[in-house]
């Protein structure tokens, strides 16, 4: 018989034994589990009648109303566990004494459950005859004092029958209670005699199998170093996998720490790093994860380690599904990567719980998501940008554009300038972006306004420092240049449409064209603000308007129109209320004199100027001490003033103190005169003189 047949013969002869030892071995087992089974339901038993009986005591001490809702829930529990006492086979097949303690238990349940229901009807003949205002605190005495002082037999008898049922019951129960001291001597001695048995049969068959271990010992060794050098194999071949393998693989113990075992991957991305045997979170922070996710992380890991959460569910937490890293790479230069780690749970050969960790570089991936979304994004503002342009007609659009790259150049030439007057440079930028704000606003260009709003907050910000210097005018004013960009895109789109218009229509003349402008942004901004206005320009014709008074007009009355919709006409309910046309209405006009001005007159309906107000946001602003009282001169004075604006807060449309100063120098810079003419709650008319000399 060769080496390998007797090694078969004896390993099978062992295994036989060891199969016969594991039987015998789990026979007693199983006998032991169910006995303990079947003695837990007679402590289970016992320890319901133990529960009743505490419930019967009580009856005598709390209130009995409360007392029987918890007499019943011991019932029901009894009953339950009763009904598993039918379930008890083995334990009743071994002892005799345990199957009549058991009869004997049932037997008496239905005894005592029979005293139940009757107490449980006396209980509620008790209740009902005791007064209601102690009705739900009573216990068994009060109720018993109750009945002897209003002098009721009828309730004394109840009374005395209860405490009877009560004292039967618990006599039930204590007999019952007993029997158990019967049934744990019996089931005491059967267990000595199971544990004797298994030792004696693990002696036996141990004997046995250490006889033949120490024959086939030797064959064994030799079957081991034959499997020794088959590992070797395997470990080479798992080495070869580790190193081929495209994914960075690692894996963690219950410490948080990373193992020696990793995938080359793992070890080329993080070269530069020392990160065997490491905790995994001084590894995170190595490759520069932020403290709050490295805490996160810690925390997460351990919850793998939690039996009581199921760990195919924490996929859906993982605090470093994608996460921003700089590393060193080959060129010794730093950079920026997107990882992906992913983690589970596995068990190792020593029965040790793991994570298996697994890293991948997902930086062309976020790049390129993050630049379709930027495309996206620039797509729909192109898109916005179409729908704003195609609602304002063309030449409209124009003189926006002229008097927007106007402004752009003269800021352009001021930042050009070299001035050492930089408080005033940056104030007259103000002044010229606010403008294009303002106007882009009132014709629904918020990509545009809403830009220039976050410019206008910078120089704000920047006027309000003590000491300007020029490299911070330059920060402050660095976004025009994409104020220009969407000025240019804005001139090809509008040259687009009106190329298409010009295939089906003729152009709209510029005749009015002023007027409308002025009374599409009254409407349309006022109904913005919950308001209705209108205009009325029958004393007024743009062609009468001078070239080189254009711009300086249109820009001053779109101001005007501005203050008028957010400072100016009041909300229909309220002009109601003050007698008024629910919707009001704005006044424009011109004439000439005879001192060669024309005089140009914008007025509206609404609240006029109010000197209280403005008097008390004054004193807000710290512009005026508290107490002072202005009369409607010192009040238009200060209105003129840089910064001052009676609106709560600033927003795109107004609050910023910069409108009415606006206006005040470009009719200075005309060498122009404006005047107010106003009355609180009326009217509030602004007319302005600017010189003209006509050509000869």
């Amino acid at each position: 018989m060769g080496l390998r047949a007797k090694f078969i013969l004896l390993l099978i002869l062992l295994n036989g034994l060891i199969l016969v030892f594991c039987l015998a071995f789990y026979l007693n087992i199983n006998r032991g589990n169910i006995i303990r089974h079947e003695i837990s339901i007679i402590d289970a038993v016992k320890t319901a009648l133990l529960e009743e009986k505490i419930a019967v005591r009580g009856m005598f001490i709390f209130p009995v109303s409360s007392q029987v809702a918890i007499m019943e829930n011991a019932e029901r529990n009894l009953d339950q566990n009763i009904a598993d006492l039918l379930t008890i086979t083995y334990l009743t097949n071994l002892s005799p004494i345990i199957d009549n303690s058991i009869r004997d238990i049932i037997t008496e349940r239905y005894a005592s459950r029979m005293a139940a229901s009757e107490l449980y009807n006396v209980t509620d003949r008790i209740i009902v005859g005791v007064g209601s205002t102690i009705r739900a605190t009573a216990n068994l005495e009060m109720i018993n004092q109750y009945a002897i002082i209003n002098n009721n037999a009828m309730l004394r008898e109840r009374t005395q029958e209860f405490s009877d049922l009560l004292f039967d019951i618990e006599r039930n129960i204590e007999n019952a209670l007993a029997n158990f001291d019967l049934q744990y001597q019996t089931i005491a001695d059967e267990r000595v005699t199971i544990e004797r048995n298994a030792i004696i049969t693990f002696i036996i068959f141990f004997l046995t199998i250490t006889l033949l271990s120490i024959t086939a010992g030797w064959l064994i060794a030799r079957s081991i170093i034959n499997v020794t050098h088959s590992l070797d194999r395997a470990s080479k071949e798992i080495d070869v996998v580790f190193k081929n393998i495209h994914e960075g693989i690692f894996h963690l113990d219950e410490s948080l720490k990373i193992g020696s075992l990793c995938s080359k991957h793992f070890e080329d991305l993080f070269r530069n790093i020392d990160f065997k045997n490491i905790y995994f979170k001084e590894f995170l922070r190595d490759i520069g994860v932020s403290a709050k996710d490295i805490l996160v992380t810690d925390d997460y890991l351990n919850l793998f380690f939690d039996d009581k959460i199921n760990p195919s569910l924490l996929s859906q937490a993982n605090p470093l599904d994608k996460v921003h890293i700089s590393i060193i790479g080959e060129n010794k230069k730093v950079q920026e990567k997107y990882l992906s780690f992913i983690f589970s749970m596995f068990t190792s050969s020593s029965n040790e719980k793991a994570i298996l960790g697994t890293v991948k570089d997902i930086t062309e991936e976020v790049l390129y998501a993050e630049a379709l979304k930027e495309e996206e994004e620039k797509s729909r503002e192109k898109m916005e940008h179409l729908v704003q342009i195609m609602n304002i007609e063309p030449p409209i659009m124009e003189e926006f554009l002229e008097d927007s790259q106007d402004e752009i150049d003269y800021i352009n030439n001021l930042l050009k300038s070299n001035r050492p007057d930089y408080r005033r440079v940056v104030n007259e930028i103000y002044l010229a972006i606010h403008s294009v704000k303002g106007n882009a606003q009132l014709l629904g260009l918020k990509n545009i306004s809403n830009l220039l709003n976050r410019i206008e907050t910078n120089i704000k910000d920047l006027l309000e420092t003590r000491e300007i210097k020029w490299e911070n005018v330059l920060e402050s004013t660095i976004q025009l240049g994409t104020t220009q960009e969407n000025l240019d895109d804005l001139k090809t789109r509008v040259k687009e449409l009106m190329t298409y218009q010009s295939k089906f229509k003729n152009l709209q003349e510029k005749t009015g064209l002023f007027e409308r402008t002025l009374n599409k942004i009254l409407v349309t901004e006022g109904i913005k603000e919950g308001k209705i206005l209108n205009l009325d320009c029958a004393n007024f014709n743009s062609k009468n308007v001078p070239k080189e008074h254009r711009k300086i007009v249109k820009d001053i009355f779109m101001q005007m129109a501005r203050n008028t919709i957010h400072h100016g006409i009041e909300k229909p309910d309220e002009r109601e209320k003050r007698g008024k046309l629910p919707q009001g209405t704005v006044h424009i006009s011109l004439k000439k004199d005879t001192a060669g001005n024309i005089i140009y007159s914008f007025k509206d309906d609404g609240n006029g100027i109010d000197a209280e107000k403005i008097a008390k946001m004054a004193q807000k602003k710290g512009l005026a001490k508290a107490g002072t009282v202005m009369d409607l001169s010192e009040a238009v004075k200060l209105i003129f003033n840089m910064g001052f604006s009676t609106a709560e807060e600033d927003s795109v449309l107004a609050g910023r103190g910069i409108g009415l100063n606006l206006i005040r120098e470009k009719i200075s810079s005309a060498n122009g005169k404006i005047k107010i003419r106003t009355e609180k709650g009326k009217y509030c008319e602004y007319i302005i003189f600017l010189p003209y000399k006509p050509a000869e």
